[in-house]
């Protein structure tokens, strides 16, 4: 029996120091400055709501994208993101339209609409845009250290600004995040 607590407890701890690593190096990611124009600006989608809305964390990314896309008017800013079974809309059509209301030019918004993955946001937008060596992604804090990762793996250089995570939904996406990020991690998607 005391065996049996000796693993628990072993586990318990590899977990946690895990866990915390994880968070830590997350953490840091999202910290990241850019004080220079680069040419592609990746904008990653998230949920839609009914009536084409998008969801507080979408909005956050598309305001920080608006941002960085009026201080350097050169970049190009790809948004991308399909369509979910719940949604009414393709997320990067929503997020153009947002751009656009923000004063955002159509001209510099490119979309792709078949991405329901970090992963596929990647490599769909490398696929519609194959000069795309150069690239900011924007996403929520907590998921740009996957998106890096992944982004990496596709001989991309990359630099990432974080959009604040809602409150309601931190807690959540903290814990999937951390387990999507030791996937993606292992089997590169």
């Amino acid at each position: 029996m005391r065996t049996f607590w000796k693993r628990v407890m072993l586990i318990t701890i590899a977990f946690a120091t895990v866990s915390g690593t994880l968070r830590a190096l997350m953490m840091r990611q999202s910290n990241q400055v850019v004080q220079r124009a680069i040419p592609y600006v990746l904008v990653l989608g998230a949920k839609v709501r009914r009536g084409a809305i998008p969801s507080e964390a979408l909005a956050n990314r598309l305001d920080v994208a608006a941002q960085y896309a009026k201080r350097y008017p050169e970049s190009m800013v790809i948004v991308s993101g399909g369509r979910g079974p719940d949604e009414d809309e393709f997320e990067a059509v929503v997020m153009r339209r947002y751009l656009i209301a923000a004063g955002i030019e159509e001209t510099r918004i490119v979309e792709e609409r078949k991405a329901t993955s970090t992963y596929e946001n990647i490599l769909f937008a490398k696929q519609l845009v194959p000069d795309m060596h150069d690239v900011l992604i924007i996403s929520n804090d907590y998921h740009l250290l996957r998106a890096k990762i992944l982004a990496k793996r596709q001989h991309l250089h990359v630099q990432t600004l974080a959009a604040p995570t809602p409150e309601a939904i931190q807690q959540k996406v903290r814990i999937r995040e951390k387990i999507a990020l030791i996937k993606a991690i292992v089997f590169g998607k």
